[in-house]
Protein backbone atom coordinates (compact mmCIF):
# COMPACT_ATOMS: atom_id res chain seq x y z
CA UNK A 1 0.00 0.00 0.00
CA UNK A 2 2.74 2.44 0.59
CA UNK A 3 3.82 2.26 -3.07
CA UNK A 4 0.65 3.81 -3.86
CA UNK A 5 1.30 6.83 -1.18
CA UNK A 6 1.81 10.67 -2.37
CA UNK A 7 3.30 13.00 -0.79
CA UNK A 8 2.23 16.46 -2.12
CA UNK A 9 1.86 19.19 0.41
CA UNK A 10 -0.08 21.30 -2.77
CA UNK A 11 -2.55 18.74 -3.13
CA UNK A 12 -3.02 17.62 0.26
CA UNK A 13 -3.91 21.68 0.82
CA UNK A 14 -6.34 21.84 -2.05
CA UNK A 15 -7.92 18.29 -1.45
CA UNK A 16 -8.73 19.29 2.33
CA UNK A 17 -10.38 22.64 1.40
CA UNK A 18 -11.50 22.62 -2.20
CA UNK A 19 -15.12 21.57 -0.70
CA UNK A 20 -14.84 24.14 2.35
CA UNK A 21 -13.55 27.34 0.33
CA UNK A 22 -14.30 28.55 -3.18
CA UNK A 23 -12.33 28.37 -5.81
CA UNK A 24 -11.73 32.51 -6.01
CA UNK A 25 -10.34 32.14 -2.31
CA UNK A 26 -8.67 29.12 -2.38
CA UNK A 27 -6.52 30.22 -5.64
CA UNK A 28 -4.93 33.13 -4.11
CA UNK A 29 -3.74 31.72 -0.85
CA UNK A 30 -2.51 28.60 -2.37
CA UNK A 31 -0.53 31.02 -5.51
CA UNK A 32 1.52 33.20 -2.37
CA UNK A 33 2.33 30.35 0.14
CA UNK A 34 3.33 27.53 -2.57
CA UNK A 35 6.13 28.66 -5.09
CA UNK A 36 6.26 27.71 -8.54
CA UNK A 37 8.44 24.52 -8.94
CA UNK A 38 5.87 22.74 -6.10
CA UNK A 39 2.72 24.38 -8.51
CA UNK A 40 4.49 22.60 -11.15
CA UNK A 41 5.27 19.50 -9.41
CA UNK A 42 1.69 18.93 -8.35
CA UNK A 43 0.19 19.77 -11.38
CA UNK A 44 2.52 16.91 -13.03
CA UNK A 45 1.35 14.32 -9.99
CA UNK A 46 -2.35 15.26 -10.20
CA UNK A 47 -2.15 15.12 -14.60
CA UNK A 48 0.00 11.60 -14.03
CA UNK A 49 -2.53 10.18 -11.40
CA UNK A 50 -5.78 11.12 -13.90
CA UNK A 51 -4.11 9.18 -17.18
CA UNK A 52 -3.41 6.16 -14.70
CA UNK A 53 -7.11 6.29 -13.61
CA UNK A 54 -8.66 6.78 -16.98
CA UNK A 55 -6.05 4.11 -18.21
CA UNK A 56 -7.02 1.32 -15.51
CA UNK A 57 -10.56 1.92 -16.51
CA UNK A 58 -9.89 1.64 -20.37
CA UNK A 59 -11.21 4.83 -21.24
CA UNK A 60 -10.10 6.31 -24.24
CA UNK A 61 -10.76 9.86 -23.24
CA UNK A 62 -7.05 11.80 -23.58
CA UNK A 63 -6.03 14.82 -21.47
CA UNK A 64 -6.15 18.44 -23.23
CA UNK A 65 -2.68 19.54 -24.30
CA UNK A 66 -2.08 21.77 -21.29
CA UNK A 67 0.99 24.65 -22.66
CA UNK A 68 3.24 25.50 -20.93
CA UNK A 69 3.19 29.06 -19.63
CA UNK A 70 5.50 31.48 -20.28
CA UNK A 71 4.11 35.03 -18.92
CA UNK A 72 5.67 36.87 -15.93
CA UNK A 73 2.57 35.84 -14.05
CA UNK A 74 3.48 32.27 -14.58
CA UNK A 75 2.31 31.01 -11.11
CA UNK A 76 -0.88 32.71 -11.48
CA UNK A 77 -1.58 30.66 -14.63
CA UNK A 78 -0.62 27.27 -13.42
CA UNK A 79 -3.47 26.94 -11.12
CA UNK A 80 -6.34 24.89 -13.14
CA UNK A 81 -9.49 26.06 -11.29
Amino acid sequence: MMANMLISEVLCFISNNFEKQPASQLKPVIVSFYNEDELVEAKEILKERVKRALNSTNNDTELPCLPGRQEKDKIKQLMIF
